[in-house]
C-alpha cells in the first residue's frame, strides 16, 4: 500500500496535465500511487497521459463528462494509500510537497488534514 494517494481529475487538460504529472513523478517523497481519472475530456487529455510510463500511475476513465464530484468521489475510491493528496489537472506541486506533508502529519498526529 502506498503512503499517498495523490489524486488528480482531469477535463480537457491537455494545456497543463504533462507538466502536473512531472510534478508528481519528481516529488523527492515517492512513496505515492498518482490516480488520474479522464472526466470524459474531447482534447488530447488522455493521449498526453497515456505518455508516461510509470508504474505509480493508476489511470482510470469516465465513459462520459460527469462533472468534478462524480470524478472526486471515483478517485477516493479508487485509492488505496494511508493518506491522501489532492492535484488538479492544472497545477504543479513544489519538488518536497509531499515530503513535508507526510512529515508534518507523522509529526502531528492530532491534525486530519494539511493545506496549501
Amino acid at each position: 500500500m502506498p503512503r499517498v494517494s495523490v489524486l488528480m481529475p482531469a477535463y480537457n487538460a491537455e494545456k497543463y496535465i504533462g507538466d502536473a504529472i512531472k510534478s508528481i513523478l519528481n516529488q523527492t517523497f515517492t512513496d505515492f500511487e498518482l490516480v488520474i481519472i479522464n472526466d470524459g475530456s474531447t482534447d488530447s487529455t488522455k493521449q498526453i497521459i497515456e505518455q508516461f510510463n510509470d508504474k505509480r500511475i493508476k489511470y482510470l476513465e469516465n465513459e462520459e463528462n460527469r462533472g468534478l464530484s462524480f470524478t472526486r468521489n471515483k478517485l477516493i475510491a479508487a485509492s488505496e494509500g494511508e493518506f491522501i493528496a489532492w492535484l488538479d489537472s492544472d497545477d504543479i506541486a513544489y519538488p518536497q510537497r509531499l515530503k513535508e506533508q507526510v512529515s508534518f502529519l507523522d509529526k502531528n498526529q492530532k491534525h486530519a488534514f494539511v493545506a496549501s
